[in-house]
């Protein structure tokens, strides 16, 4: 029995099926791991008290601690206290880890993301 060169079309078709749904199921996968990620990140901002998410929402703008106090009438140390519990609450350590888990979750439906605080883009810090 001779092997030919030229690939029989039924095997040509099969291994591309093989291969495409291989491809489907991993894009599928990750496609899968991405939405419970993003569910994940949205289930933990959800747990944001109102007052949190005012502070969150001028957290991620970049404004100071400082700025935060002032522009809520709180004390500076609570408005430390709510940066930390936000911090705790969404499991980051730091303000870029906040920003990069915000990026993370850019297309979560937008009732999920604080809304700004009104007049916060021109003030000063």
């Amino acid at each position: 029995m001779l092997m030919t060169l030229v690939p029989d079309v039924s095997t040509t078709g099969a291994v591309c099926g093989v291969h495409c749904l291989c491809a489907d199921i991993t894009e599928r996968k990750i496609v899968d791991d991405q939405n419970s990620r993003r569910f994940a990140i949205s289930q933990r901002l959800a747990r944001l008290t109102p007052d949190e998410r005012t502070a969150y929402a001028l957290m991620i703008q970049g404004h100071p601690n400082k700025f935060v106090a002032l522009k809520l009438d709180i004390s500076l140390r609570t408005a430390e206290r709510r940066r930390g519990r936000i911090l705790d609450k969404l499991d980051v350590d730091t303000l870029p880890e906040l920003l990069q888990l915000l990026a993370e979750i850019q297309q979560v439906d937008t009732a999920q993301l604080p809304s700004t605080v009104e007049g916060s883009d021109n003030d000063t810090r």
